[in-house]
């Protein structure tokens, strides 16, 4: 009996000790931060507001650009957008992130970006960070945003809660959004509007989306129409887009 007890002890004792250790390492892959995201938080006060401020400059001239007939190009680099994150974003529009949601932060390099932001709960507190594809897809002004990555710490995370959240979000905001799968990979399948609200004989076609070292670049062409070629179809349309494609690759 004594035997059988210390057998049964020993066993409990090695069972906790395991116990431990996984606590020990889910705690330790939950709290871990990722290093762009480290440095991020670290850059100065000044130098993110002039950043964040070098954005909006860069998406004014973009809008301006666009207004005129002919083919335009902006390079944002995530300097820039980590500055707008951080002083414009909290200041300008406080509740477009979930409350538990607090100081994102992004990084780019070549065809991928790595998003991160800090999530506060009363029972947990982590870094949760995407990494995510960008492309124009085979249709006019369609974007996929294929998630390659979902990490709360260095731990996976289950998207389906947060897929939700992005779509009851993206329809509240009227954004176009459908889901797909690519390879057991969600993929965000979104719409920029072809017209200008403003300027209805506008057409914007967006011809180049890249993700590069340390910036997003966007080209397209905008194209002045007339009723005539409002009422001619689709079939023009496409014929249209094909040419406005040919000549932004000239």
């Amino acid at each position: 009996m004594r035997k059988i007890l210390r057998i049964g002890a020993v066993s409990f004792f090695l069972l906790l000790a395991v116990a431990a250790v996984g606590l020990l390492c889910a705690w330790w892959g939950a709290s871990h931060v990722p290093d762009f995201y480290d440095q991020a938080l670290k850059a100065e006060p000044e130098r993110l507001a002039e950043a964040g401020d070098k954005l909006e400059e860069n998406i004014l001239d973009l809008r301006n650009d666009s207004l005129d007939e002919g083919v335009w190009r902006a390079t944002f680099t995530d300097e820039q957008i980590n500055g707008w994150l951080a002083v414009d974003l909290p200041d300008k529009f406080p509740k477009t992130l979930p409350p538990q949601l607090k100081d994102p932060r992004v990084a780019i390099e070549p065809n991928l970006a790595h998003v991160a932001a800090r999530y506060e709960s009363p029972q947990l507190t982590t870094i949760v960070s995407l990494a995510v594809e960008v492309r124009l897809t085979d249709q006019p002004n369609e974007l996929a945003i294929r998630i390659r990555q979902a990490r709360a710490g260095m731990l996976p995370v289950p998207l389906s809660e947060w897929l939700d959240r992005v779509s009851a979000a993206a329809e509240n905001g009227g954004i176009p959004l459908r889901w797909i799968e690519q390879e057991g990979d969600p993929v965000a399948i979104v719409t920029v509007p072809l017209e200008d609200k403003h300027h209805r004989d506008h057409l914007l076609r967006l011809t180049q989306i890249d993700l590069q070292d340390g910036a997003l670049v966007v080209a397209g062409v905008t194209e002045t129409i007339s009723p005539e070629n409002q009422r001619a179809g689709e079939g023009a349309d496409e014929l249209r887009y094909s040419r406005s494609n040919q000549a932004t690759q000239r």
